[in-house]
């Protein structure tokens, strides 16, 4: 059965703390990878603050 997001969070309420989330060492990345990853980390980091991507909102 595959969660969303949402459930994931709704089940495990550690990960709505993006501190609690393990450490993830870029340079251990392909260079093809690490601009999407800084990307969603980024788009992570917003959403679990309650941010919705728009200045005036954030």
């Amino acid at each position: 059965m595959q969660m969303t997001w949402k459930q994931r969070l709704e089940t495990q309420p550690n990960l709505m703390s993006f501190e609690s989330w393990p450490y993830i060492e870029i340079d251990l990345l392909p260079l093809s990878k690490r601009k999407q990853f800084l990307r969603n980390k980024r788009i992570i980091a917003k959403v679990l603050t309650g941010c919705s991507g728009l200045p005036r909102f954030c």
